[in-house]
Order: C-alpha cells, then structure tokens, then sequence
C-alpha cells in the first residue's frame, strides 16, 4: 500500500499575476497547469458567457 507524503511543493499554489486581467489570468493559470489549448479555450468561453449572462441579469434587476 502506498502512503502518500506532503512534500513541501504539494502545499505551493500557483498565484497568477495580479497586474493581468482576468482571462490572461485565467489562461497564465490554465498554461501552468498543462492544459490542453482546446481545454483552455473552452473555460474561457465559458467565463465569458458567464459573465455576459449574469452582467445582463444585473442590468434587467
């Protein structure tokens, strides 16, 4: 049976620069983890739908 040890880069997370905006954020985050270029274009599609919907559902209130 394998027992699994905390190294001390399991407890690093990866912190985006602040300085971009969210989807280079979002995609610099994607990069780093090695996802795929179509994965990474379909989480940006849809934050931005998401954000597009809810943007329109707060402007209706």
């Amino acid at each position: 049976m394998k027992k699994w040890i905390n190294t001390e880069h399991d407890n690093i997370r990866f912190k985006p620069n602040p300085d971009l905006k969210l989807m280079d954020q979002v995609r610099e985050v994607l990069r780093y983890h090695h996802y795929a270029y179509r994965t990474e274009h379909s989480y940006c599609q849809w934050i931005l739908r998401y954000i597009r919907f809810y943007e329109v559902v707060y402007l209706d209130q």
